[in-house]
């Protein structure tokens, strides 16, 4: 008996149609432009991701290399970084928190300048406490500072005598005259000053603005009228 072979024939239906479809596709694509598009879109894409890559690779390069910088190096980085951070607040805020302190270091500093004019060069010796000091005094026109350390009258509240001062100019070529107080004398022999006796005085102007804000002795003292006091 002879095997029968059998020879199937394929129908149109049977027939892979998918690569000429993709060939139809891509026809119309090129016709109308799109490949170009889409070639765009992924080098757009690639190169992000390229970017993105890159910059995690650089991230782990800077984390590692901090990670060998010694401690103190760290340190000072940070401690530079926090002052920097601190400087930007402050001038965000218009306000030095460390101003008064400074400001006070900056008076006292001064008025030790003057008061001990030779100061102990040791540098196991204490510094001398300064004297207190009755007010700050002012120019009552241009607010300019004229006085650090000064004594209050016993009796005129608005006067002051000081010895050391600053925006003060003396009038050598103004004089005033004052009769001078009359004091009692401790015995009953001895006269008492006569009422022609007088007193002569510069006047003291400020040297800022020229306002008149004291007088000088003979004894180079000055005894401030005329000023703003602050306490």
């Amino acid at each position: 008996m002879e095997d029968e072979y059998i020879v199937e024939e394929y129908s149109d239906e049977d027939y892979d149609t998918s690569s000429s479809d993709d060939e139809v596709q891509t026809f119309i694509k090129k016709q109308c432009g799109l490949i170009e598009i889409e070639d765009d879109f992924e080098a757009e894409v690639d190169k992000v991701m390229t970017a993105h890559i890159q910059k995690l690779k650089y991230s782990k390069l800077e984390t590692q290399e901090n990670d060998i910088i010694p401690t103190s190096a760290k340190d000072v980085s940070e401690n530079k970084a926090a002052a920097s951070k601190q400087t930007k607040i402050n001038d965000e805020l218009f306000y030095d928190p460390d101003m008064d302190d400074e400001d006070e270091k900056w008076i006292n500093e001064k008025r030790r300048s003057y008061i001990f004019p030779s100061p102990d060069k040791n540098a196991n010796s204490k510094l001398k406490p300064l004297p207190n000091s009755d007010a700050v005094l002012n120019c009552p026109a241009c607010l300019s500072l004229l006085c650090l350390d000064c004594q209050r009258h016993e009796i005129y509240k608005g006067q002051y005598r000081a010895m050391f001062v600053s925006n003060c100019k003396i009038m050598d070529s103004e004089t005033l005259s004052y009769p001078s107080k009359k004091k009692k004398s401790s015995r009953k022999n001895e006269d008492a000053p006569t009422s022609n006796e007088k007193e002569t005085f510069n006047p003291v102007r400020c040297s800022i603005c020229n306002t008149e804000v004291a007088v000088y002795d003979k004894e180079e003292i000055y005894h401030f009228f005329n000023v703003l006091a602050s306490y």
